[in-house]
Parts: structure tokens; C-alpha cells; sequence
């Protein structure tokens, strides 16, 4: 399910930069920064526990992760700004 919207997402076409170019610009960061995330991630696993790689490597994946999530709300935010064709015509569709 997560996939499926995350292709969504990524395919939204170009515009002359209103909120679907934002999303789009969004998106493509947010992937990066988890693809950031997870080498990092990967890199500290070979670092001796208590060692001072180690936490720095870890505070370094706090900050990361706090941009992850920094990005994922601007990106729900543009989302929202943007009115689907769904939500002009829920009202005409009737049981």
C-alpha cells in the first residue's frame, strides 16, 4: 500500500510551480534522505559500539531522521493544496 502511493507521488507530473511541483521536488528529497539514512545506518553497524564513531554516527542518524520527518510533513502539507478530481465530483455520485 505504502509503495503504490509512494509511485503516485513521484509520477506527479511538472507544473509552473504551484503546490504539485513542490510535492513532486519534496518527494525526490525525501527519498534521498532516507537512501542517506539507511548507508549511514549501514556504516554505523561496523563501528564498535561505544565507540565515539559509533555516537557520532548516531546522533548524525537522529538529525537525519528528524529531516526525514520534516520533509514527509511539508510534502502531506503541498499534498493538501492540491484538489483532486475526486473531490468535485464525490457529491454527485449517489448510492
Amino acid at each position: 500500500m505504502r509503495a503504490a502511493r509512494a509511485r503516485v507521488i513521484v509520477g506527479i507530473e511538472k507544473t509552473d510551480g504551484g503546490p504539485a511541483e513542490e510535492v513532486r521536488k519534496t518527494s525526490d528529497a525525501l527519498l534521498e534522505a532516507v537512501r542517506s539514512l539507511h548507508d549511514l545506518e549501514r556504516e554505523k553497524r561496523a563501528q564498535k559500539v561505544s565507540s565515539p564513531e559509533f555516537h557520532a554516527m548516531a546522533r548524525e542518524i537522529t538529525e537525519r531522521s528528524r529531516e526525514v520527518f520534516r520533509l514527509a510533513a511539508v510534502e502531506e502539507r503541498a499534498g493538501d493544496e492540491i484538489e483532486s478530481p475526486l473531490d468535485e465530483t464525490t457529491e454527485d455520485i449517489r448510492p
